[in-house]
Parts: structure tokens; sequence; C-alpha cells
């Protein structure tokens, strides 16, 4: 019976993530303001402006070394660092009697308005104008000995205390609400609003940051990739990215990864709906309760393969259960580019950790359900159940299916001792049968032999077919059903690519010329790429194999002049026949018929 679980997205605040995972991650660096000359520059506060009141804007507070009384206010653009601002803080409460006002946090209210600290407890109401820096109030409440982050939001102020680990909850006016004991974190460098919860760092941990509610309570702690060797003095949210700045040169910034998490209970047939309008998950087959999780990333740090377009959005999804076979996976993009070549949108996997090869694991046509929305299924065996990624594929097809072909033998071969003998010599039979299918140009056959492959395997119950999240490897039925299948649609795609190549001998951009033609030997090809960029130039026989790969790398817009001696890949003089010379070029393709006598 098949179970559709509709399941509400947990919010973010609320999850509790495993430490295997980071939940920030470092997108960039931006240059921190210094106005100390060479001397060291500590960070001291990072705040956002409200953005109801203006654009963005990053505001900083530094100071100089220890024994120079020297502190500065900057507003910065925070994309790139940007210094639209910039002031020596010379004043000093009446409180204050350090050796100079060393800000040690500042927050950011409206045009001109700013909550500052010092590190003699001072809280400081100021306002900072091109024209005009004063202090409009200020205050010491007992109990406050280094305010070292402040942040207000309507009529109240935290300030997190580094001498006693505290967190001071007050009124705008300085009348002290409470005051919290922090345990869960040490030496307290900064703080910072999110959404409806408080993120404080200390400069004792360079790895994570914690998360606790405008009370105190302790909610997670977020662990932070790209972070380690920097011991946090601020940090500050600007939109949904984290900034933090520390004793260094530059402020990082860091993506705030969402997290989804949903249980599944044992079933057949489970779809898990695991991120609203975009993700959802087909189970065959529930053994034992679990949970799937998914991060979604809005840039991929993993470069693609060559001739693969990735679009920005990708997922890292990981599970607790134990199933049998492989799970379907519907991924949803609702942000494709008008013009978008559909037909090769691919779904692309990879390992979870590193950048590890990328592999096309597609398996069904994708729908475009309306226009600039793409639904694509794949099928993806369960250990490597990991990171996704949808991408333009503009690679040779038959590359591809080169590719895969080889990835599913080798997996069929190195199972062996996991296989009775009548079905591993049916599937090898089978394979090397699909094989030639495909280069007699008889692709439909090739892709039903491939689909016989992937029964063999689900049918066949002495073949391993559980994942084990405790054990992994065992699925040796769904690693070979997922590259089978995937195997089948490149087989089923050739022939419509391939119809895409003009075989009427009429050049597209970039330009393509051949001669002499007919020729009983070599022939001369010139190209005119229509731009600086990667090129690849082939000969192909009418039936699509490709015979010979006359070029293949960068080029200027400058011709290249090629020549094709009438031999394959192996140096054996190709039959007498109809030729095709394909030139590429992004998704611009040439192509130029060759008669060739013998």
């Amino acid at each position: 019976m098949r179970r559709i679980l509709l399941l509400t997205v947990l919010v973010i605040t609320l999850l509790s993530i495993s430490a295997a995972h980071a939940d920030f991650r470092l997108v960039r660096k931006i240059p921190a303001p210094n106005g100390c000359g060479g001397e060291l520059l500590k960070i001291t506060g990072l705040a956002e402006r409200n953005p109801q009141v203006g654009p963005r804007r990053l505001f900083v507070t530094s100071q100089c070394d220890m024994f120079m009384a020297r502190s500065f206010l900057h507003i910065v653009e925070p994309a790139d660092g940007y210094i639209i601002r910039g002031d020596e803080f010379g004043l000093a409460p009446p409180d204050c009697d350090a050796e100079g006002p060393h800000l040690s946090s500042g927050d950011f209210q409206d045009i001109g308005d700013y909550w500052l600290t010092d590190e003699c407890g001072d809280i400081m109401f100021a306002r900072w104008t091109p024209d005009t820096l004063y202090i409009q109030d200020s205050f010491h409440p007992s109990g406050v000995d280094l305010p070292v982050g402040i942040v207000q939001r309507n009529d109240t102020l935290w300030v997190a205390d580094r001498e006693s680990d505290v967190l001071h909850i007050m009124g705008t006016d300085g009348t002290l609400y409470s005051t919290v004991p922090i345990s869960f974190a040490y030496s307290l460098s900064s703080l910072d609003i999110y959404g409806s919860n408080l993120f404080v760092a200390s400069s004792a941990d360079s790895t994570k940051i914690f998360e606790m509610t405008t009370a105190g309570a302790y909610v997670d702690t977020h662990y932070v990739d790209g972070l380690a060797g920097l011991y946090p003095q601020s940090i500050g949210f600007v939109g949904d990215e984290l900034y933090v700045g520390g004793t260094q040169d530059s402020i990082r910034v860091f993506e705030f990864l969402q997290t989804y998490e949903e249980p599944v209970e044992p079933g057949d047939s489970v779809t898990v709906i695991l991120i609203p309008d975009e993700m959802a998950i087909d189970f065959s087959s529930i053994n034992d309760s679990g949970y799937v999780e998914a991060l979604k990333y809005s840039t991929q740090p993993c470069p693609p393969p060559e001739g693969v377009e990735f679009f920005s959005k990708f997922y890292e999804i990981t599970t607790t259960s134990s199933l049998d076979y492989i799970n379907e996976v519907t991924i949803v993009d609702t942000a494709m580019a008008g013009g978008t070549p559909t037909d090769l949108v691919r779904v692309f996997m990879r390992p979870s950790g590193g950048c590890g090869v990328w592999r096309d694991i597609t398996t069904d046509t994708l729908e475009v359900i309306p226009t600039l929305k793409i639904q694509a299924r794949t099928r993806s065996e369960d250990d490597e159940f990991s990171v996704f990624v949808l991408g333009i594929d503009n690679r040779d097809q038959y590359d591809v299916v080169r590719d895969k072909y080889r990835d599913l033998e080798g997996h069929i071969t190195s199972a062996e001792d996991s296989i009775p003998l009548h079905a591993y010599d049916d599937m090898m039979t089978l394979l090397v049968g699909s094989h030639d299918d495909f280069n007699a140009g008889h692709y439909e056959s090739a892709a039903a032999k491939a689909d016989s492959i992937a029964k063999i395997a689900r049918a066949t119950s002495q073949i391993p077919h559980t994942y084990y999240p405790w054990d992994p490897g065992k699925n040796v039925a769904g690693r070979i059903i997922t590259r089978a299948r995937t195997l089948a649609f490149s087989y089923r795609f050739y022939p419509r690519w391939l119809a895409g190549v003009d075989a009427t001998g009429s050049a597209r951009e970039p330009e393509l010329s051949v001669g002499p033609n007919p020729t009983g030997g070599s022939i001369r090809v010139r190209f005119s790429p229509a731009a600086a960029g990667r090129v690849e130039v082939a000969v192909y026989s009418v039936r699509g194999k490709r015979v010979k790969t006359l070029y293949g790398g960068p080029a200027s817009r400058a011709p290249v002049a090629l020549e094709w001696d009438g031999a394959n890949e192996r140096g054996e003089k190709a039959a007498a026949g109809i030729y095709f010379v394909v030139a590429r070029q992004g998704d611009k393709t040439a192509v130029a018929k060759v008669v060739l006598q013998r």
C-alpha cells in the first residue's frame, strides 16, 4: 500500500544538527577597514544597518594594538568591503578612566544612531553623521564588567559580558532586567540576533557559534566550516550571511545552510516531501524507521565535469533509515532562465566530503512545468545518497554513454563474488550485447538490454540489496540497478542528441569548412570559433559512432586548422562512405559532411 507523508519542514532554529555537517560555510572574504596603519587591528563589532532605512550597510568597530588608545568606526559595503565612511572614536564617557576609549562592540540602529560599548563597561548611545560624532546618552549598569556584544530590538538591549560569561537583558534607559549565566560557552566575544534568536561567539573556540533564545536558554551549537584559525572577536548577520571578524586583515563571510529533516516509517513506496515545492524522495521499501536530512546550499564549491554547467543550488542528503534497493529523487527548480535547453538538464551526484567524482545519474526524461520550472527525476543508490545538483550537459553524448557503460561494467565485475554465477553471466552477456547494439545504431534495443540488467539485479535475492546506515556498502543490487537505468536513459537519448547535429552540411555559428570533398586521402578542416573558449572537433560515422577526435581544448577567436587522415583512433583506415565532421563550442554546433572514397 502506498503511503504519502506530507511533512512540515521544521523551523531551522529547532533542529538538532549533527556535528558531521557544517551549518555555516565560508563563501568569501572582504578586507577589514584599518585605521591603524601597520599596527595590529582587532575587529570588535559588526552590525547591519536596518534595511528598512536604506541600502544594506555593514557597521564596523575596531581598535588598534592594546597599548594604543585608538578605536575607529567604519561603514562599509558588505559585498566587497568598500569603505563608505570612517572616523576615529575619540570620545570618552564620564565613567571611563582607562587609558583610552577602547570600543568593545557596536550596533547599527538607524541613520546616524549607534549603540557602543567599551572596555570600561560603559554602554553608549551615539550619534555619528558625516559632520559630527557625539554621545547622546551613556550608562554603566551595576554588574556589567566587559560588554563585548550588544544588540537592540524595540525597547530591549541584550549585552554579552565576557568578564563573567553572562547575558544582561536591560532596557534602553539602562534598567537591568535580568542577568543570565551562559554555561554552554565561555570567553564570550560577540553577540548578534538573527530571526528570533541570539547568536554568541567565543574567542576560545574557532569552530562554532552558539544559538540561544532572547531569554538566554540554549538552542543549538552551529559548526562553521572555514573559521578554523580565526578566533572570532565579532560576529554580525547581514541578510542571511554571517560576518566574522578577528585580529586579521579580512572579515570572513559565511553562508547559513538551510537544513531540513523529516521522519520516515517502515513501509513500501513511502514518499517524503522533504522540501515543499522543491524536493521529494520516494523510498522503494523502508525496513527500519529513521530520518532523512537535507542541507541546501546556494552555491557549489566543487567544479563541474568539463562540458557541464551547474545551476547554483545543490543539496546534501543523508538518511538514518535502513532500506532496500534505491530511492527516486524529484528535484524542482523554479529559477531556470528563459531559453534553457531543458533536454540537456541532468542530475549529477558525488559523495559527501571533498570534491569527489561527479556522475550523471539521470534516469527519467525531465519535465518542464511550466516554462522556467523544471522537474528532474533520478534514482540513486543509497550508499552514495549525498550531494545532488542540476546542470546542463554539453558534453559529447558518445563519451557520456562510454563512461556510463564502463561504470556499470566495473560495478558488476567488482561485485562478482556477491552475484550468483548464472546472474553474473546473464548480466555481462546483456551488457556486451547492449554495447554492440549501440554501435550498430540499434539504440532502443541497447536500452532494453540495460533495463534487463536492472531487472536481474532486482529479482536475484542472493545479491545483497539492503542499505544499513551503520554498515554501508551492502546494497550491491541498488548500485547495479541505478547504473543500468542511467545507461539506458543515455542510450535512448543519444539518437535525439545526434539528430540535433545538422546533417545537411549547412554550418551554424561557429563556422566549419572541409576540403577536398570527396576525398580518397586526407581532408583539411578549418574551424572558426564564435568566441574564445573550449572547442571540440570530431569525426562521426552515419550511425553516430565517434571515429576520431581531431581537437579538444581551448581556442581563441582565430581559425583552427586541422587535418583528418581518414583513419580512426587506432590508426586503422576508415571504410569508404559518408562521415560527418562535428565542431562544438558551448551550445553552438557546426557540421560538415565528408565523402571518403577508397
